[in-house]
């Protein structure tokens, strides 16, 4: 019966060690898509800001 615990025993870890590389995946991808994200939405603003024309009110105002 010994091996039997023994190949319980080892089965659990790797199921634990396969559950933490999961969960350290996620956390990465999550990570990846916040940075993106945020990248995409700073460069959003930066465009808006390049379409303007010089004729543009807020245009005006920053060159004032």
């Amino acid at each position: 019966m010994a091996i039997i615990e023994d190949y319980a025993a080892i089965a659990a870890e790797m199921r634990r060690i396969k559950a933490e590389r999961a969960q350290a995946r996620d956390d990465a991808k999550a990570e990846l898509s916040d940075a993106r994200s945020e990248r995409l939405w700073r460069q959003s603003f930066a465009d808006a800001r390049l379409r303007r024309e010089p004729g543009d009110r807020a245009y005006r105002a920053r060159r004032a």
